[in-house]
């Protein structure tokens, strides 16, 4: 399994689905700021499964 960690903001509110079987889902947004152009930024689109889906829906906002 890969382990990748972003520092970045929450480019828009994280939606909360549940998939065919049952189990929770949240979509979202990182901007990650470039590093030798701050004014620039990469849009990484994530996902997150079960209870941490449920965190970051609970939690965390647009901007964050």
């Amino acid at each position: 399994m890969n382990d990748i960690k972003l520092l970045g903001r929450l480019a828009n509110q994280p939606e909360m689905k549940q998939s065919a079987n049952g189990r929770s889902y949240a979509w979202f947004t990182i901007a990650v700021p470039r590093q030798n152009d701050r004014d620039q930024a990469d849009f990484i689109r994530c996902v997150a499964f079960d209870k941490l889906a449920a965190a970051i829906c609970q939690h965390c906002g647009k901007g964050r």
